[in-house]
């Protein structure tokens, strides 16, 4: 098997565009990211996922001046995007991570490696049942199984299939990854301008010190901190396993 690491990012973002590439610590969001995937353990292949609109160019050159491997492809359809990407690198399990997403740790996306490498599983998530906070979650499909969405993206609406993971449709073998609490309430993803302020108070304060800080150090600044959290109480999730939450 040769696992890899796909990092999902592009600059349209609707609530607030080029979120990725905004300043956040001394690096910019997707540099967070980046450096913190490279400590997963034995060291899988990182390989950027962006689109072909031109507003992308800097997300590619980003990903060249640290040397990843960066796949580019359709803006909007990113179960295409990611299915192609895979497809050109060899990947086998897939590893599907969002590039808002500047909080997830390294050993999150080990444990869902060595999970998917090591059971019959096609599909294994951190989110079956949300346990980790919105924005440290992740997940692996083998590439048959990314195959299979894919296949089935092609009749629905753009984007959907990634919905139906666990549908009887698919019939996949799905596993999960518990969180070391349930921590689901949490919100440390990058969507909005007020995510944004408060990540930047959490990286500004433990990225410096540890660059592969944990959950258990976010949640002890905060204990110390707690009115952070009331900076981005309101901003509803969207989409996503944390959807309903809120």
């Amino acid at each position: 098997m040769t696992p890899k690491v796909f990092i999902i990012a592009r600059m349209g973002s609707s609530r607030l565009p080029g979120k990725v590439l905004m300043p956040l610590a001394d690096r910019t969001v997707l540099g967070v990211l980046v450096e913190r995937m490279r400590q997963i353990p034995n060291s899988p292949d990182i390989v950027l996922t962006t689109s072909t609109d031109t507003r992308d160019d800097p997300i590619a050159a980003f990903g060249a001046e640290q040397g990843l491997e960066v796949f580019r492809g359709s803006e909007s359809d990113t179960v295409e995007r990611v299915y192609m990407a895979a497809k050109q690198n060899g990947a086998d399990p897939v590893v599907r991570v969002t590039g808002d997403c500047p909080m997830l740790e390294a050993k999150t996306v080990a444990s869902i490696i060595e999970r998917i490498t090591s059971t019959d599983a096609d599909y294994v998530s951190t989110d079956l049942t949300p346990t980790y906070p919105n924005g440290m979650g992740c997940d692996a499909l083998r590439f048959p199984a990314l195959e299979r969405v894919y296949e089935l993206s092609k009749t629905l609406e753009v984007d959907k299939a990634w919905e139906h993971l666990c549908s009887p449709q698919l019939d996949f073998r799905v596993d999960t990854i518990a969180g070391p609490e349930n921590a689901s309430q949490y919100r440390f993803t990058v969507d909005t301008a007020e995510d944004m302020e408060l990540i930047r108070k959490i990286v500004g304060e433990l990225f410096p010190q540890a660059r592969d800080f944990g959950l258990d150090d976010i949640l002890e600044l905060i204990g110390r901190n707690p009115d952070w959290l009331k900076i981005n109480a309101h901003v509803v999730q969207k989409t996503g396993p944390h959807s309903q939450k809120r």
